[in-house]
């Protein structure tokens, strides 16, 4: 999920610089910023160490 990875993230040092979740319907992508655990369907990172 979402939050295992930016768990996994903060265990292992890496920064999340940007974030963007996508949800699989036009009307989710405001769920999908707001409830990304339940709603996104795919989400992009921009990280580093």
């Amino acid at each position: 999920t979402v939050r295992d990875f930016e768990a996994l993230c903060e265990e292992k040092q890496i920064r999340i610089l940007a974030r963007d979740v996508v949800g699989n319907t036009e009307r989710q992508p405001l769920l999908a910023s707001a409830w990304p655990n339940l709603f996104a369907t795919t989400a992009i990172y921009h990280i580093t160490r």
